[in-house]
C-alpha cells in the first residue's frame, strides 16, 4: 500500500519519466539480442531497432497510466493500439531518420569529410532522427491517454527526443556504443516521459480528481472523450463492486455533463460525486482540489496548501 500511495502522489512527470526509462532499458536490452542495427541493411535494421525502442517506451508509460488507474497493467483494450502504434511510429521514425541521415551524408560530404561537417552530421541529424521518434510515440500514447493534448503531446515528445539524443551522444563520448545505447535510450525514454507527464498536467483546463483514499489519487482529464468510471475492461477509470459504465464525464461548454443510474446532470469545478467507494472531484486552474483536504480550494491556497504539506 505504501508504494501503491508514493505513485499516486508523485507527479506525473517523474512517474512516467521512470517507466519510460525501464521501458527503453529493457527494449535496448532486447534489441541487444534480436535487431541490433549493424545486423541488418541499415535502413531495415534501424526501422526495426526504432520500432522495438518506441513500443518499449509507449508500452511501459500506458501500463503505468493503467495502474493509476486501478485497473491491470496489461489490458488488450490499450495495450494492442499502443503497441501497433509503437512499431509503426518507431519504424516510420526510424527509417524515415535512417534514409535522411544517408542521403544527407552523400551531400554534405560530396567534397570530403571535414571534422565540422561531420560533428554537424552526427549531432543534427541524429537527434533530428531521435525527435521524430520522440514525436511519433508522444502521438500513439495520445489516443490511450484520456484527453491528451496531441498538439502538445508530439511537441514534448519531439523536445524529449531531442534531449535525449543529446545526452546519448555525449555519453557516447565516454562510453562504447552498446553502454551509449543502453544508457542513452533510457534517457530518451525518460525525457519523452517526462514531457506527457507535463504536457497532461500543465496543458490542461478540467480535470477529474480521483479518490480511493486520502492517500491514494489520481488525476484523468476532461474534455471532448468520454470519460467512463466503472468495473469493465474498457471503464477509464475502474471502481470494483459496481456495474460496468456505471458513470460518466463529457465536457460540454463550460460545464460538465455527468451522468449514471439517475440520471444526467450538469456539474462545475468544485463539485463532487461518488461512485461505489471512490469519490471524484471536477477541477480546474482556479478550483483545484488538496487531495488530503475534502474540499476544493482556489490555485493560490492549493499551491500554499501543498507547499506546507
Amino acid at each position: 500500500m505504501q508504494s501503491a500511495s508514493f505513485i499516486h502522489r508523485t507527479p506525473k512527470s517523474v512517474v512516467f519519466a521512470a517507466a519510460a526509462a525501464i521501458g527503453g532499458f529493457i527494449a535496448t536490452v532486447l534489441s541487444e539480442f534480436t535487431v541490433t542495427p549493424m545486423e541488418f541493411a541499415p535502413l531495415v535494421g534501424t526501422a526495426l531497432w526504432s520500432a522495438l525502442i518506441c513500443s518499449g517506451i509507449v508500452l511501459a508509460i500506458v501500463m503505468l497510466q493503467n495502474i493509476l488507474l486501478r485497473k491491470p497493467a496489461l489490458i488488450k483494450e490499450s495495450i494492442t493500439p499502443v503497441l501497433v502504434g509503437g512499431v509503426v511510429g518507431g519504424a516510420v521514425a526510424g527509417g524515415a531518420a535512417q534514409l535522411f541521415y544517408s542521403i544527407s551524408a552523400e551531400i554534405l560530404f560530396s567534397d570530403g569529410i571535414t571534422p565540422l561537417l561531420f560533428l554537424l552530421h552526427n549531432v543534427f541529424v541524429r537527434s533530428i532522427a531521435w525527435g521524430m521518434m520522440g514525436g511519433l510515440a508522444a502521438l500513439g500514447m495520445s489516443y490511450c491517454i484520456p484527453n491528451l493534448n496531441r498538439k502538445w503531446a508530439v511537441l514534448g515528445g519531439l523536445i524529449g527526443g531531442i534531449v535525449g539524443c543529446i545526452f546519448f551522444l555525449i555519453i557516447c563520448l565516454f562510453t562504447g556504443d552498446w553502454l551509449g545505447r543502453l544508457l542513452g535510450t533510457a534517457i530518451l525514454g525518460a525525457c519523452i516521459g517526462a514531457m506527457i507527464g507535463f504536457v497532461e498536467q500543465f496543458y490542461r483546463n478540467i480535470w477529474l480528481m480521483v479518490l480511493y483514499d486520502p492517500r491514494n489519487f489520481t488525476q484523468v482529464n476532461l474534455g471532448s472523450q468520454v470519460i467512463t468510471v466503472g468495473s469493465g475492461a474498457s471503464d477509464t477509470v475502474f471502481v470494483k463492486d459496481v456495474g460496468a459504465k456505471a458513470a460518466s464525464f463529457l465536457v460540454v461548454g463550460d460545464k460538465v455533463r455527468y451522468t449514471d443510474a439517475n440520471g444526467t446532470q450538469s456539474l462545475v469545478p468544485g463539485n463532487k460525486v461518488k461512485v461505489g467507494n471512490v469519490e471524484l472531484v471536477i477541477c480546474s486552474k482556479d478550483v483545484q482540489f488538496a487531495p488530503s483536504k475534502f474540499y476544493p480550494m482556489k490555485m493560490s491556497l492549493a499551491r500554499e496548501f501543498m507547499k506546507k504539506s
